[in-house]
């Protein structure tokens, strides 16, 4: 790799072990510190839970719905 800004990822642990998943895991979670983009596809809630600070949700091609980790936690925080 050569440093790219935005990575795109496609079912990327579809045929991992859960071993080789975590080591993904990892990195992606490093590069996500490192500023990078990560645009991860996935049908495993769990994993888009884990890695995403934002989720689109598309049902036969059609957004159906959003998801925002940082609007979340602001609307959970006392004012």
């Amino acid at each position: 790799m050569q440093s790219p800004s935005l990575l795109i990822l496609d079912e990327p642990t579809s045929v991992l072990t859960p071993q080789e998943a975590e080591r993904l895991f990892a990195t992606l979670e490093r590069l996500r510190g490192e500023g990078k983009a990560i645009l991860y596809i996935s049908h495993r809630l769990e994993e888009v839970k884990r890695l995403c600070d934002r989720a689109t949700i598309l049902r036969r091609g059609r957004v159906v719905g959003t998801a925002d980790r940082a609007r979340k936690a602001r609307a959970r925080s006392p004012r």
